[in-house]
């Protein structure tokens, strides 16, 4: 499961560096723990060859979290933060947005 979703995502990213600290898991459980914990919500998508990437988001306490799923229901987190200010899946591929 984690093999195939991150080699998507190396090849859709064109970069490991996002896939050094992934954490994967069944979506529905990263995505209750994104809503429950830190009450974020999805504020972009973008389908990218099968593989669908969010940005996750909670305006309001700034924090944000990137992540990828595909249609087996697998769900990796590629990197995180704080100080959200409106960062989409564009942004965060091109690296602009870090």
């Amino acid at each position: 499961m984690k093999g195939l979703l991150l080699t998507a995502i190396i090849s859709i990213t064109g970069t490991a560096a996002l896939s050094q600290q992934v954490s994967c898991a069944p979506a529905f459980h990263i995505m209750m723990r994104l809503d429950s914990r830190y009450q974020e919500t999805i504020q972009d998508a973008r389908d990218q060859d099968g593989v669908i990437l969010e940005m996750w988001a909670n305006p309001e306490n700034g924090t944000w979290t990137f992540t990828a799923r595909d249609d087996s229901g697998a769900m990796c987190i590629l990197t995180h933060g704080k100080d959200y200010h409106g960062q989409t899946v564009t942004d965060i591929m091109l690296g602009t947005s870090i």
